[in-house]
């Protein structure tokens, strides 16, 4: 219900504003880099480059909304939301 809530404030009644936000912003699921097992949630610090992590995948368990304390594993699953520029950072290279 609460989303139904946030949409309905937030979009136009033709749903331009939604859009126009949404057309800004996406979703990613990647791996992990290698250089950053061992290291916690709070020490990668993605909310500093604008990015929301929502999920981290270790072997069949899924953390939702993650403590800061979670440390990382090689192999390791993540979903992060953010604007497309700042999803472009986390790409290698």
């Amino acid at each position: 219900m609460a989303k139904n809530l946030y949409v309905g404030n937030l979009a136009s009644t033709d749903g331009r504003e939604l859009q126009q936000l949404l057309s800004r912003f996406g979703i990613v699921r990647f791996a992990a880099p290698v250089e950053w097992a061992g290291r916690t949630l709070d020490q990668l610090d993605l909310a500093a480059r604008a990015l929301t992590l929502v999920a981290v995948r270790h072997g069949d368990q899924l953390a939702v909304s993650p403590a800061g304390g979670t440390a990382l594993e090689a192999g390791d699953e993540l979903v992060v939301i953010g604007a497309d520029e700042q999803l472009a950072t986390l790409e290698p290279g």
